[in-house]
Formats: structure tokens, C-alpha cells, sequence
């Protein structure tokens, strides 16, 4: 959000849901992490596109769950899909 206001980006976000796949087995553990943002405004898609990357590139949780299990990110603009992006160790 404070990426969005600082670029004077006309968004609002309205809901953020994380799902998590794992094993269910001893010692399982999550094999991959999907977080959907839901948004309004009139921001451009790519400019959308870019504030994920950098947002992503900036968050300390992000980069450390993406550097041991998949996570992919989900920008939802005005209920259509706008952004998504995967990234994982390796």
C-alpha cells in the first residue's frame, strides 16, 4: 500500500487471502503459498504489474518464504486479474 500511495497510484486495496498447500505426512511442511490481493481504482495493469515485483522484492516475509517454497502473488483490479507472479527457491 505505501508503495501505491507513494507512487500516486489511484488504488484501494479491499482484501487479502493467503492459501497455503502442504504435506500431511510427519514433518510435512507447505509446498507452496498463494496470496490474492483484491483492488480497486484505475491504475494502470502494468503499472499494477510493476508494484508486485517491487512490493514483493521489499517485503522481508516474502523473501524469506520464497527462498524455501513456492509463493505466487495474485493482484485482482476491479474483479478481473491483472497481476500474478511466482517465484521460488532455486
Amino acid at each position: 500500500m505505501r508503495l501505491a500511495i507513494a507512487r500516486g497510484l489511484d488504488l484501494s486495496f479491499r482484501r487479502a487471502r493467503v492459501r497455503g498447500e502442504f504435506g500431511r505426512e510427519v514433518g510435512g511442511r507447505f509446498q507452496h503459498i498463494t496470496q490474492e490481493i483484491d483492488s480497486d481504482g484505475s491504475a494502470p495493469d502494468e503499472e499494477i504489474g510493476r508494484l508486485c515485483a517491487d512490493a514483493e522484492a521489499y517485503c522481508y516475509v516474502h523473501q524469506t518464504l520464497a527462498s524455501v517454497v513456492p509463493m505466487t502473488t495474485i493482484v485482482n483490479l476491479n474483479g478481473r486479474e491483472v497481476a500474478r507472479r511466482t517465484s521460488g527457491p532455486g
